[in-house]
C-alpha cells in the first residue's frame, strides 16, 4: 500500500521554485565570514594572553624569586584577577596560563600550531624552517612543509 504525505508535512519536493546549492556546498561569502570570525577570535585570545602577562610579570617583578613555583604562583594571581574581573573564562585561563608557563619555562620549548606563543623565533621540527614572530601570535602550520610541531630558538 502507498503511503501518502501527511496534511501537515510538505512533500519533499515543496519550495518556492528557486534553486538553491545543497546546504553542504559552503558558498565562497560563507568561507569569507567563518574565516573573519576565526581572526576576531585569534586576535582576542592574542590581546587577553598578553593582558595575562602583563600581570604575569608585574607579580614575578613584585616578587623578586623567578624559580618554577614563584612563576606558577605569579600566573595563578594574574589569572585570578583576570578571571575576577571578567575579562577571562575559567577554562580560556587556563590554556593561557598553561601557554605563558610554557613560554617562561626553559626547558619546554616545543610547540604546536594553533598554540599562542610569545614574540620569538621557532623552527620547524621537520625542514627547520624559521619563522619570526614580533609580537604574540597564534602559531600556524610551517609555511614550507605545512607540518605542526616547532622549537622555539633560543
Amino acid at each position: 500500500m502507498k503511503q501518502t504525505d501527511s496534511p501537515r508535512t510538505p512533500p519533499a519536493h515543496a519550495g518556492n521554485g528557486k534553486s538553491r546549492a545543497p546546504r553542504g556546498d559552503v558558498d565562497a561569502r560563507m568561507l569569507d565570514r567563518i574565516r573573519a570570525a576565526a581572526a576576531i577570535v585569534r586576535i582576542r585570545q592574542e590581546a587577553l594572553y598578553d593582558r595575562l602577562a602583563e600581570r604575569f610579570h608585574a607579580h614575578l617583578d613584585a616578587g623578586g624569586d623567578r624559580g618554577r613555583e614563584a612563576r606558577e604562583a605569579a600566573a595563578q594571581m594574574a589569572l585570578e584577577q583576570l578571571t575576577a574581573s571578567g575579562a577571562l573564562s575559567a577554562p580560556l585561563g587556563e590554556r593561557l596560563k598553561a601557554f605563558l608557563l610554557r613560554d617562561h619555562d626553559p626547558a619546554v620549548r616545543h610547540r604546536r600550531t594553533g598554540e599562542i606563543t610569545s614574540a620569538g623565533t621557532l623552527s620547524c621540527v621537520q625542514c627547520g624552517a624559521a619563522m619570526p614572530f614580533a609580537r604574540t601570535a597564534t602559531i600556524p602550520p610551517c609555511p614550507r612543509c605545512a607540518t605542526t610541531e616547532f622549537a622555539k630558538t633560543p
